[in-house]
């Protein structure tokens, strides 16, 4: 009996917890572009709402920081660093702007980085790579050796999933750190 009132609380705490934690992390950024300033407005919430973004003048913008061609991370300016951080879901005109910054910014000489250019100027790449390097020769060598020790069949199952959803990501990780 108390394992049914366990599920009828936790279920819609976890609900709950999950719809807050997404009101929190979600905001709607609404950018007008227009005589060469880019302005920023976020969309007001209830509460949790971001600290409003000074309008830059496209001149202004040195580099802008798009990762796998979709993702807006950062405008840099001379004087300042503009944190956006767009996601893969609801993207609704986050391509369009991505374009028109394309655009803008080489017609003004500035520059397009990914992520991990910025971490190899400021000189966090190489240990970014040795990190992951002994991760990933970490993870394997324990499950191997535990197989070889212990016999491949009682590998706990969590051991595999890290191999499918951990491992394939520190490799993709490797690749793009290795080519920068």
């Amino acid at each position: 009996m108390q394992k049914s009132y366990f599920w009828i609380v936790s279920i819609p705490m976890f609900a709950g917890l999950s719809g807050l934690i997404y009101y929190f992390a979600k905001g709607d950024l609404i950018v007008d572009f227009d005589d060469e300033t880019l302005r920023f407005t976020w969309k007001k919430k209830l509460i949790f709402n971001y600290d409003a973004i000074e309008p830059i003048s496209v001149k202004d913008i040195k580099t802008v920081v798009i990762d796998q061609g979709e993702l807006l991370r950062k405008i840099i300016t001379s004087d300042r660093e503009i944190n956006i951080s767009n996601g893969k879901l609801l993207m609704k005109d986050s391509q369009k702007f991505i374009a028109l910054l394309h655009s803008t910014i080489k017609q003004n000489g500035g520059r397009i980085i990914d992520s991990w250019d910025v971490w190899q100027e400021k000189g966090y790449l190489k240990w970014a790579l040795r990190i992951n390097t002994v991760v990933i020769v970490s993870v394997v060598g324990l499950i191997v050796a535990f197989g070889i020790f212990k016999g491949f069949d009682k590998i706990p199952p969590a051991s595999f999933f890290m191999l499918i959803f951990l491992l394939p990501q520190m490799l993709l990780y490797h690749k793009q750190m290795k080519e920068k």
